[in-house]
């Protein structure tokens, strides 16, 4: 998040119903590395482009599944690397919403959920202080 980029687009009535929400996972579907991440509107209204595929966990869903650890889980399936080799041939590779609705996800407990996504916060922690 970069607080000195200005919005550049003007929020109007056409674009209200395709603004993000808390917790929407953001899916990078186009290009060669695709990734997950969750959207928080504390960093401010947002719209995505058309690169992303927004991942919205409706119904029993958002008790039974924590979007950091959908994201993390995304970003460590083996099938989205097969997704992507499969279009390896075209100029700008992308992963499809059928593609995407195709993955089997794990999913264990909230527990063991909030555990995985805590050990990633540790890791990318430790990646920062590695660098400085």
């Amino acid at each position: 998040f970069d607080p000195t980029v200005r919005p550049q687009l003007k929020l109007t009535n056409k674009y209200e119903k395709h603004l993000l929400q808390n917790d929407d996972i953001l899916f990078a579907a186009k290009g060669l590395n695709n990734f997950a991440v969750v959207y928080h509107n504390s960093i401010g209204q947002a719209v995505a482009s058309s690169s992303f595929i927004v991942i919205r966990l409706l119904g029993k869903y958002r008790h039974e599944i924590l979007p950091n650890y959908l994201a993390w889980y995304i970003n460590n399936s083996k099938q989205v690397t097969i997704f992507h080799s499969a279009k390896a041939n075209t100029t700008i590779p992308s992963i499809s919403i059928k593609q995407l609705s195709q993955l089997e996800i794990n999913l264990p407990d909230l527990h063991s959920q909030q555990l995985v996504v805590n050990i990633q916060e540790l890791r990318i922690k430790e990646k920062e202080i590695m660098a400085v």
